[in-house]
Protein backbone atom coordinates (compact mmCIF):
# COMPACT_ATOMS: atom_id res chain seq x y z
CA UNK A 1 0.00 0.00 0.00
CA UNK A 2 1.42 3.36 -0.60
CA UNK A 3 -0.09 4.99 2.30
CA UNK A 4 -0.21 3.48 5.79
CA UNK A 5 -1.94 4.59 9.02
CA UNK A 6 0.12 4.12 12.04
CA UNK A 7 -1.70 5.29 15.71
CA UNK A 8 0.36 6.37 18.13
CA UNK A 9 -0.41 6.58 21.84
CA UNK A 10 0.72 10.16 22.31
CA UNK A 11 -0.18 12.27 19.70
CA UNK A 12 -2.39 10.07 17.59
CA UNK A 13 -1.05 11.15 13.99
CA UNK A 14 -1.97 9.93 10.27
CA UNK A 15 1.38 9.11 8.81
CA UNK A 16 2.11 9.28 4.74
CA UNK A 17 4.61 7.73 2.76
CA UNK A 18 6.19 10.56 2.66
CA UNK A 19 6.69 11.36 6.12
CA UNK A 20 4.44 13.98 6.83
CA UNK A 21 2.31 14.24 9.89
CA UNK A 22 -0.76 15.57 10.75
CA UNK A 23 -2.43 16.16 13.86
CA UNK A 24 -5.77 15.45 13.52
CA UNK A 25 -7.30 14.26 16.79
CA UNK A 26 -5.98 17.01 20.20
CA UNK A 27 -7.36 19.94 18.01
CA UNK A 28 -10.63 17.98 17.78
CA UNK A 29 -10.28 16.81 21.42
CA UNK A 30 -9.78 19.79 23.07
CA UNK A 31 -12.67 21.44 21.72
CA UNK A 32 -15.26 18.53 22.88
CA UNK A 33 -13.64 19.25 26.05
CA UNK A 34 -14.21 22.95 25.84
CA UNK A 35 -17.64 22.39 25.17
CA UNK A 36 -18.09 19.48 27.65
CA UNK A 37 -16.50 21.70 30.33
CA UNK A 38 -18.80 24.97 29.53
CA UNK A 39 -21.99 22.46 29.70
CA UNK A 40 -20.72 21.11 32.89
CA UNK A 41 -20.18 24.64 34.36
CA UNK A 42 -23.28 25.76 33.25
CA UNK A 43 -25.54 22.94 34.76
CA UNK A 44 -23.83 23.58 37.93
CA UNK A 45 -23.98 27.03 37.88
CA UNK A 46 -28.30 26.62 37.38
CA UNK A 47 -28.25 23.54 39.85
CA UNK A 48 -26.36 26.01 42.34
CA UNK A 49 -28.44 28.69 41.87
CA UNK A 50 -32.08 27.28 42.30
CA UNK A 51 -30.85 25.59 45.08
CA UNK A 52 -29.92 28.75 46.58
CA UNK A 53 -33.11 30.30 45.69
CA UNK A 54 -35.22 27.16 47.09
CA UNK A 55 -32.96 27.30 50.24
CA UNK A 56 -33.89 31.33 50.60
CA UNK A 57 -37.58 30.78 49.89
CA UNK A 58 -37.45 28.46 52.48
CA UNK A 59 -35.86 30.44 54.94
CA UNK A 60 -38.41 33.38 54.08
CA UNK A 61 -41.24 31.55 54.51
CA UNK A 62 -40.17 30.34 57.67
CA UNK A 63 -39.83 33.74 59.25
CA UNK A 64 -42.56 35.08 57.61
CA UNK A 65 -45.03 32.09 58.98
CA UNK A 66 -43.32 32.61 62.51
CA UNK A 67 -43.69 36.47 62.91
CA UNK A 68 -47.39 36.29 61.55
CA UNK A 69 -48.69 33.14 63.71
CA UNK A 70 -47.45 34.71 66.41
CA UNK A 71 -48.30 37.96 66.42
CA UNK A 72 -52.07 36.46 65.74
CA UNK A 73 -51.69 34.46 69.10
CA UNK A 74 -50.41 37.88 71.13
CA UNK A 75 -52.69 40.35 69.60
CA UNK A 76 -55.81 37.44 70.13
CA UNK A 77 -55.15 37.08 73.44
CA UNK A 78 -54.70 41.08 74.74
CA UNK A 79 -58.01 41.65 72.82
CA UNK A 80 -60.05 38.86 73.66
CA UNK A 81 -61.23 39.66 77.39
CA UNK A 82 -62.38 35.91 77.40
CA UNK A 83 -59.11 34.44 76.97
CA UNK A 84 -57.34 36.63 79.95
CA UNK A 85 -56.19 34.19 82.50
CA UNK A 86 -53.17 32.96 84.21
CA UNK A 87 -52.53 29.64 81.94
CA UNK A 88 -52.71 31.77 78.60
CA UNK A 89 -50.26 34.56 80.22
CA UNK A 90 -48.19 31.35 79.56
CA UNK A 91 -48.34 31.63 76.03
CA UNK A 92 -48.43 35.09 75.55
CA UNK A 93 -45.12 34.93 76.78
CA UNK A 94 -43.99 31.89 74.41
CA UNK A 95 -45.39 33.72 71.22
CA UNK A 96 -43.67 36.60 72.29
CA UNK A 97 -40.21 34.70 72.66
CA UNK A 98 -40.82 32.96 69.46
CA UNK A 99 -41.28 36.33 67.89
CA UNK A 100 -38.03 37.56 69.09
CA UNK A 101 -36.80 34.30 67.62
CA UNK A 102 -37.58 34.90 63.92
CA UNK A 103 -37.21 38.84 64.12
CA UNK A 104 -33.56 38.80 66.23
CA UNK A 105 -32.00 35.34 65.37
CA UNK A 106 -33.62 34.55 62.12
CA UNK A 107 -33.51 37.51 60.22
CA UNK A 108 -29.45 37.63 61.20
CA UNK A 109 -28.63 34.23 59.89
CA UNK A 110 -30.96 34.94 56.35
CA UNK A 111 -28.70 37.50 55.69
CA UNK A 112 -25.50 35.51 56.31
CA UNK A 113 -26.91 32.93 53.87
CA UNK A 114 -27.40 35.89 51.24
CA UNK A 115 -24.48 37.24 51.81
CA UNK A 116 -22.52 33.64 51.19
CA UNK A 117 -21.31 34.15 54.78
CA UNK A 118 -20.13 37.42 55.05
CA UNK A 119 -21.32 39.26 57.83
CA UNK A 120 -22.02 43.22 57.41
CA UNK A 121 -22.41 44.17 60.70
CA UNK A 122 -19.23 44.32 62.64
CA UNK A 123 -17.89 42.39 65.55
CA UNK A 124 -20.01 43.83 68.48
CA UNK A 125 -23.30 42.99 66.53
CA UNK A 126 -21.50 39.84 65.78
CA UNK A 127 -21.82 39.25 69.44
CA UNK A 128 -25.37 40.81 69.98
CA UNK A 129 -27.21 38.67 67.54
CA UNK A 130 -25.19 35.34 68.88
CA UNK A 131 -26.22 36.20 71.93
CA UNK A 132 -29.69 36.73 70.61
CA UNK A 133 -29.70 33.39 68.97
CA UNK A 134 -29.03 31.39 72.37
CA UNK A 135 -30.98 34.00 74.63
CA UNK A 136 -34.84 33.61 72.68
CA UNK A 137 -33.85 29.75 71.90
CA UNK A 138 -33.62 29.14 75.28
CA UNK A 139 -36.10 31.02 76.41
CA UNK A 140 -38.69 29.28 74.09
CA UNK A 141 -37.77 26.06 75.31
CA UNK A 142 -37.96 27.31 78.96
CA UNK A 143 -41.43 28.40 78.32
CA UNK A 144 -42.28 25.18 76.79
CA UNK A 145 -41.41 23.73 79.90
CA UNK A 146 -43.00 25.94 82.53
CA UNK A 147 -46.20 24.83 79.90
CA UNK A 148 -45.68 21.27 80.50
CA UNK A 149 -45.33 21.71 84.61
CA UNK A 150 -48.45 23.66 84.69
CA UNK A 151 -50.23 20.44 82.75
CA UNK A 152 -49.14 18.41 84.84
CA UNK A 153 -50.74 19.61 88.29
CA UNK A 154 -53.44 20.27 86.04
CA UNK A 155 -54.34 16.73 85.30
CA UNK A 156 -52.67 14.60 87.42
CA UNK A 157 -52.36 17.22 90.51
CA UNK A 158 -56.07 18.57 90.96
CA UNK A 159 -56.56 19.47 94.42
CA UNK A 160 -52.92 21.18 94.13
CA UNK A 161 -53.55 22.76 91.01
CA UNK A 162 -55.34 26.06 93.41
CA UNK A 163 -52.78 26.32 95.65
CA UNK A 164 -49.90 25.57 93.51
CA UNK A 165 -50.46 27.44 90.38
CA UNK A 166 -51.46 30.89 91.65
CA UNK A 167 -50.46 33.69 89.62
CA UNK A 168 -47.32 34.35 92.33
CA UNK A 169 -46.15 31.18 90.80
CA UNK A 170 -46.90 32.25 87.33
CA UNK A 171 -44.89 35.32 87.56
CA UNK A 172 -42.10 33.75 88.99
CA UNK A 173 -41.97 31.16 86.34
CA UNK A 174 -42.02 33.66 83.82
CA UNK A 175 -39.70 35.97 85.47
CA UNK A 176 -37.49 32.76 85.76
CA UNK A 177 -37.71 31.76 82.16
CA UNK A 178 -36.90 35.15 80.82
CA UNK A 179 -33.92 35.67 82.90
CA UNK A 180 -32.16 32.46 83.90
CA UNK A 181 -30.93 31.95 79.90
CA UNK A 182 -28.88 35.48 80.10
CA UNK A 183 -26.05 33.00 82.13
CA UNK A 184 -25.73 31.43 79.38
CA UNK A 185 -26.29 33.73 76.87
CA UNK A 186 -25.02 37.71 76.84
CA UNK A 187 -22.74 37.33 80.21
CA UNK A 188 -20.59 34.21 79.09
CA UNK A 189 -20.56 35.45 75.46
CA UNK A 190 -19.81 39.26 75.83
CA UNK A 191 -17.18 38.19 78.47
CA UNK A 192 -15.53 35.90 76.52
CA UNK A 193 -15.99 32.61 78.43
CA UNK A 194 -17.56 30.99 75.69
CA UNK A 195 -15.24 30.30 73.29
CA UNK A 196 -10.80 29.97 72.90
CA UNK A 197 -8.59 33.22 72.24
CA UNK A 198 -7.51 31.68 69.69
CA UNK A 199 -11.56 32.29 67.92
CA UNK A 200 -11.47 35.85 69.83
CA UNK A 201 -8.64 36.94 67.72
CA UNK A 202 -9.68 35.33 64.96
CA UNK A 203 -12.88 37.19 64.64
CA UNK A 204 -11.09 40.79 65.73
CA UNK A 205 -8.63 40.08 62.51
CA UNK A 206 -11.90 39.11 60.47
CA UNK A 207 -14.70 41.66 61.17
CA UNK A 208 -16.50 39.98 57.94
CA UNK A 209 -16.62 36.49 59.63
CA UNK A 210 -19.18 35.91 62.47
CA UNK A 211 -18.79 32.36 63.73
CA UNK A 212 -20.15 30.81 66.58
CA UNK A 213 -17.39 28.07 68.04
CA UNK A 214 -17.43 27.25 71.69
CA UNK A 215 -15.20 25.40 73.69
CA UNK A 216 -15.92 22.18 75.38
CA UNK A 217 -16.70 23.32 79.14
CA UNK A 218 -19.88 25.43 77.56
CA UNK A 219 -21.41 23.45 75.06
CA UNK A 220 -21.79 20.97 78.00
CA UNK A 221 -23.33 23.34 80.21
CA UNK A 222 -25.34 25.52 77.49
CA UNK A 223 -26.83 22.62 75.75
CA UNK A 224 -27.71 20.78 79.24
CA UNK A 225 -29.46 24.20 80.34
CA UNK A 226 -31.22 24.88 77.04
CA UNK A 227 -32.05 21.82 76.22
CA UNK A 228 -31.63 18.46 77.88
CA UNK A 229 -32.75 19.68 81.36
CA UNK A 230 -35.57 20.54 79.90
CA UNK A 231 -36.47 17.73 77.73
CA UNK A 232 -36.37 15.57 80.53
CA UNK A 233 -38.91 17.87 82.27
CA UNK A 234 -41.27 17.83 79.50
CA UNK A 235 -40.97 14.50 78.91
CA UNK A 236 -41.55 12.65 82.79
CA UNK A 237 -44.62 15.18 83.02
CA UNK A 238 -46.40 14.29 79.90
CA UNK A 239 -45.57 10.53 80.83
CA UNK A 240 -47.41 11.23 83.56
CA UNK A 241 -50.19 12.89 82.24
CA UNK A 242 -50.69 10.21 79.65
CA UNK A 243 -50.48 7.34 82.29
CA UNK A 244 -53.17 9.54 84.50
CA UNK A 245 -55.15 9.35 81.06
CA UNK A 246 -54.83 5.87 80.64
CA UNK A 247 -55.65 4.77 84.29
CA UNK A 248 -58.73 6.97 84.24
CA UNK A 249 -60.02 5.88 80.94
CA UNK A 250 -59.74 2.13 82.67
CA UNK A 251 -62.04 3.38 85.31
CA UNK A 252 -64.26 4.97 82.58
CA UNK A 253 -64.49 1.51 81.15
CA UNK A 254 -65.09 -0.33 84.44
CA UNK A 255 -67.45 2.36 85.22
CA UNK A 256 -69.29 1.93 81.87
CA UNK A 257 -69.96 -1.76 82.79
CA UNK A 258 -71.66 -2.04 85.34
CA UNK A 259 -75.56 -1.15 85.66
CA UNK A 260 -77.31 1.36 83.97
CA UNK A 261 -79.25 2.36 86.84
CA UNK A 262 -75.82 2.48 89.52
CA UNK A 263 -74.31 4.69 86.96
CA UNK A 264 -77.78 6.85 86.34
CA UNK A 265 -77.82 7.36 90.26
CA UNK A 266 -74.26 8.46 91.01
CA UNK A 267 -74.78 10.95 87.85
CA UNK A 268 -77.94 12.27 89.34
CA UNK A 269 -76.52 13.02 92.68
CA UNK A 270 -77.43 9.97 95.25
CA UNK A 271 -75.16 8.95 98.03
CA UNK A 272 -71.81 7.31 96.16
CA UNK A 273 -71.48 3.85 97.22
CA UNK A 274 -68.41 3.58 100.17
CA UNK A 275 -65.47 2.15 97.88
CA UNK A 276 -65.91 4.79 95.73
CA UNK A 277 -65.99 7.29 98.04
CA UNK A 278 -62.81 5.24 99.89
CA UNK A 279 -60.97 4.39 96.34
CA UNK A 280 -61.66 8.48 95.74
CA UNK A 281 -59.40 9.34 98.64
CA UNK A 282 -56.67 7.39 98.36
CA UNK A 283 -56.11 8.58 94.73
CA UNK A 284 -56.15 12.05 95.43
CA UNK A 285 -59.42 12.62 93.22
CA UNK A 286 -61.63 15.33 94.79
CA UNK A 287 -65.19 14.39 94.85
CA UNK A 288 -66.96 16.87 93.83
CA UNK A 289 -65.41 16.27 90.34
CA UNK A 290 -64.92 12.30 91.02
CA UNK A 291 -68.43 11.29 88.53
CA UNK A 292 -66.92 12.90 86.01
CA UNK A 293 -63.06 13.03 86.41
CA UNK A 294 -62.08 9.97 83.90
CA UNK A 295 -64.25 11.32 81.20
CA UNK A 296 -62.87 14.92 81.70
CA UNK A 297 -59.28 14.42 81.53
CA UNK A 298 -59.73 12.10 78.24
CA UNK A 299 -61.47 14.51 76.36
CA UNK A 300 -58.99 17.43 77.67
CA UNK A 301 -56.41 15.48 75.99
CA UNK A 302 -57.89 14.82 72.90
CA UNK A 303 -61.11 17.34 72.26
CA UNK A 304 -60.86 21.20 71.79
CA UNK A 305 -63.44 23.15 73.63
CA UNK A 306 -66.71 24.22 72.17
CA UNK A 307 -67.24 27.69 71.33
CA UNK A 308 -69.69 28.58 74.25
CA UNK A 309 -67.16 27.10 76.41
CA UNK A 310 -65.47 29.81 75.46
CA UNK A 311 -67.16 32.24 77.99
CA UNK A 312 -65.88 35.02 79.98
CA UNK A 313 -65.79 33.06 82.93
CA UNK A 314 -64.80 29.73 81.32
CA UNK A 315 -60.85 30.87 81.82
CA UNK A 316 -61.24 31.33 85.38
CA UNK A 317 -59.52 28.07 86.00
CA UNK A 318 -57.12 26.89 88.68
CA UNK A 319 -56.16 29.82 91.22
CA UNK A 320 -58.31 32.46 90.82
CA UNK A 321 -61.23 30.15 90.62
CA UNK A 322 -60.77 28.53 93.36
CA UNK A 323 -60.25 30.52 95.93
CA UNK A 324 -63.12 32.91 94.61
CA UNK A 325 -65.52 29.78 94.81
CA UNK A 326 -64.00 28.68 98.77
CA UNK A 327 -64.50 32.52 99.42
CA UNK A 328 -68.43 32.52 98.33
CA UNK A 329 -68.42 28.92 100.46
CA UNK A 330 -69.51 27.30 96.94
CA UNK A 331 -68.74 23.19 96.57
CA UNK A 332 -67.80 24.32 92.53
CA UNK A 333 -66.38 21.34 90.99
CA UNK A 334 -64.61 23.18 87.89
CA UNK A 335 -62.40 24.80 90.36
CA UNK A 336 -61.08 21.51 91.49
CA UNK A 337 -61.79 20.10 88.07
CA UNK A 338 -58.49 19.40 86.06
CA UNK A 339 -57.49 20.68 82.56
CA UNK A 340 -55.15 20.33 80.25
CA UNK A 341 -56.42 23.43 77.92
CA UNK A 342 -56.85 26.32 80.05
CA UNK A 343 -60.65 27.28 79.70
CA UNK A 344 -62.16 23.93 79.34
CA UNK A 345 -64.66 22.82 81.54
CA UNK A 346 -66.17 18.85 81.98
CA UNK A 347 -69.27 18.46 81.37
CA UNK A 348 -71.00 15.26 82.54
CA UNK A 349 -72.51 12.71 80.67
CA UNK A 350 -76.19 11.90 80.98
CA UNK A 351 -76.58 8.98 78.65
CA UNK A 352 -76.08 5.75 81.26
CA UNK A 353 -77.37 3.17 78.85
CA UNK A 354 -74.61 3.59 76.49
CA UNK A 355 -73.57 -0.09 75.71
CA UNK A 356 -70.23 -1.01 77.14
CA UNK A 357 -69.18 -2.25 74.16
CA UNK A 358 -69.56 1.02 72.26
CA UNK A 359 -68.02 2.78 75.25
CA UNK A 360 -64.79 0.44 75.19
CA UNK A 361 -64.84 1.05 71.52
CA UNK A 362 -64.63 5.37 72.44
CA UNK A 363 -62.63 4.78 74.86
CA UNK A 364 -59.63 3.22 72.69
CA UNK A 365 -60.13 5.88 69.70
CA UNK A 366 -59.70 8.66 72.87
CA UNK A 367 -57.04 6.90 74.29
CA UNK A 368 -55.40 6.77 70.38
CA UNK A 369 -55.91 10.11 70.16
CA UNK A 370 -54.42 11.46 73.54
CA UNK A 371 -51.31 9.25 72.53
CA UNK A 372 -51.46 11.03 69.00
CA UNK A 373 -51.95 14.57 71.03
CA UNK A 374 -48.85 14.53 73.15
CA UNK A 375 -46.41 12.73 71.12
CA UNK A 376 -47.13 15.47 68.87
CA UNK A 377 -46.46 17.93 71.50
CA UNK A 378 -43.03 16.32 72.59
CA UNK A 379 -42.30 14.96 69.23
CA UNK A 380 -42.12 18.28 67.74
CA UNK A 381 -40.21 19.88 70.51
CA UNK A 382 -37.55 16.78 70.21
CA UNK A 383 -37.42 16.36 65.95
CA UNK A 384 -36.87 20.45 66.06
CA UNK A 385 -34.09 20.52 68.54
CA UNK A 386 -32.63 17.43 69.30
CA UNK A 387 -30.44 17.38 65.60
CA UNK A 388 -28.94 21.00 66.94
CA UNK A 389 -27.89 19.93 70.07
CA UNK A 390 -26.43 16.62 68.62
CA UNK A 391 -24.83 18.17 66.41
CA UNK A 392 -23.66 21.01 68.76
CA UNK A 393 -22.48 19.10 71.89
CA UNK A 394 -20.46 16.51 69.63
CA UNK A 395 -18.55 18.55 67.05
CA UNK A 396 -17.34 20.97 70.08
CA UNK A 397 -16.06 18.75 72.71
CA UNK A 398 -14.66 15.73 69.69
CA UNK A 399 -13.18 18.64 67.97
CA UNK A 400 -11.82 19.02 64.22
CA UNK A 401 -12.25 14.51 64.35
CA UNK A 402 -16.51 15.17 63.90
CA UNK A 403 -16.05 17.98 61.29
CA UNK A 404 -19.55 18.55 59.65
CA UNK A 405 -20.09 19.98 56.74
CA UNK A 406 -21.59 23.79 56.08
CA UNK A 407 -24.69 22.57 54.59
CA UNK A 408 -25.96 20.47 57.46
CA UNK A 409 -25.22 22.90 59.75
CA UNK A 410 -27.38 25.47 57.89
CA UNK A 411 -30.49 22.81 58.17
CA UNK A 412 -30.22 21.60 61.53
CA UNK A 413 -30.02 25.47 62.61
CA UNK A 414 -33.00 26.36 60.69
CA UNK A 415 -35.01 22.85 61.51
CA UNK A 416 -34.59 24.55 65.40
CA UNK A 417 -35.73 27.75 64.33
CA UNK A 418 -39.00 25.89 62.73
CA UNK A 419 -39.77 24.79 66.33
CA UNK A 420 -40.98 28.75 66.96
CA UNK A 421 -42.78 28.58 63.67
CA UNK A 422 -44.97 25.63 64.45
CA UNK A 423 -45.33 26.48 68.25
CA UNK A 424 -48.40 28.57 68.23
CA UNK A 425 -50.25 25.78 65.92
CA UNK A 426 -49.39 23.57 68.43
CA UNK A 427 -50.20 24.95 71.57
CA UNK A 428 -52.63 27.31 70.27
CA UNK A 429 -54.68 27.07 67.22
CA UNK A 430 -55.57 23.29 67.89
CA UNK A 431 -57.97 24.83 70.61
CA UNK A 432 -61.57 25.77 69.31
CA UNK A 433 -61.65 29.05 71.67
CA UNK A 434 -58.03 29.85 70.19
CA UNK A 435 -59.71 29.48 66.78
CA UNK A 436 -62.80 31.55 67.21
CA UNK A 437 -60.74 34.43 68.36
CA UNK A 438 -58.27 34.36 65.59
CA UNK A 439 -60.99 34.80 63.05
CA UNK A 440 -62.56 37.55 65.05
CA UNK A 441 -59.51 39.09 65.19
CA UNK A 442 -58.58 39.38 61.49
CA UNK A 443 -61.92 40.21 60.57
CA UNK A 444 -62.30 42.59 63.08
CA UNK A 445 -58.97 44.31 62.20
CA UNK A 446 -59.91 44.15 58.45
CA UNK A 447 -63.18 46.30 58.84
CA UNK A 448 -61.31 48.47 61.23
CA UNK A 449 -64.19 47.92 64.05
CA UNK A 450 -62.99 49.51 67.57
CA UNK A 451 -60.72 47.41 69.89
CA UNK A 452 -63.71 47.47 72.68
CA UNK A 453 -65.83 45.13 70.02
CA UNK A 454 -63.51 42.30 71.36
CA UNK A 455 -65.18 40.48 74.05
Amino acid sequence: MNESLLWIDENLTYRHDTNTEVDILPGYFDNDVSVNNSSLASANITSSTSLFITKVIVMILIITVAVLGNSLVIVSISIHRRLHCPANYLLVSLATADLLVALCAMTFNLSVELSGGTWHFGYIMCDVWNSFDVYFSTVSIMHLCSISVDRYYAIVRPLEYPQTMTNNMLSYMLCQAWLAPTLISFVPIFLGWYTTEDHLKELLMNPTRCTFKVNAVYAVMSSTFSFWLPCAVMAVMYFRIFQEARKQERAMLTRASSSASSAAARLNGTPADPKHMLLAALQGVPLAATPTHQEFIMKSLTESPGRNSATSSSCRTGGDSGRTNSRRGTNSTASSTPVLWPGMVATPKRNASSSSSAAANSAGKREHKAARTLGLIMGAFVMCWLPFFTWYVSTNVCGPKCFCPPEVVTVVFWIGYFNSTLNPFIYAYVRADFRHAFRNTLTRCCILRHPTDFV
